[in-house]
């Protein structure tokens, strides 16, 4: 039971993820702040619809691993799309070019391996749930960069207030 609401909520978070950021483009398409929100709120529907897959209980094991594996690759881009968007709001991107050019490069670099063994390796049965991600040493990295620049996003929004 606990399973199928859970399943429920992530595929509600995956719609949501994409309605608010459909929504938020048709209100201001030319406004860049409003582009970036738009492409950040399709990788948070697309993480999510990729672990609502992976609860789906007809699901093979190796579909499941594919939909983990998209998961993950649109998961990391949230913390870069993220950073971005702190700075086009803070005013700062000018400023900080050098550090977005690395946050897209190592993010970018590590959503190309999350469709590889190398972030997600294999999925086992883990608490309620039929398939967990198990990562290997590509997973440490995964939430070493994913951390790590939403951290400095909201360094930077503490600090310009």
């Amino acid at each position: 039971m606990l399973h199928k609401i859970y399943a429920i909520i992530t595929l509600l978070t995956a719609i949501s993820g994409f309605a608010i950021g459909i929504f938020a483009l048709t209100l201001q398409p030319g406004r860049k702040l409003v582009r970036i929100w738009f492409v950040l709120c399709l990788m948070i529907g697309g993480w999510n619809m990729g672990y609502y897959l992976t609860m789906i209980e007809n699901i093979s094991k190796q579909q499941a691993i594919v939909s983990s594996r998209i998961s993950h690759a649109c998961g990391i881009l949230i913390a870069v799309l993220f950073f971005h968007f702190v700075l086009e709001f803070l005013n700062l991107v000018n400023s900080k070019k050098k550090m977005l050019r690395l946050a897209y490069i190592s993010c970018g670099t590590m959503s190309v391996l999350s469709l590889t063994p190398f972030v997600v390796a294999d999925l086992q049965p883990k608490m309620f749930m039929r398939f967990y991600p198990v990562g290997k040493i590509g997973y440490g990295i995964y939430v070493f960069f994913f951390v790590s620049w939403v951290i400095y996003a909201h360094k930077l929004m503490f600090n310009s207030y």
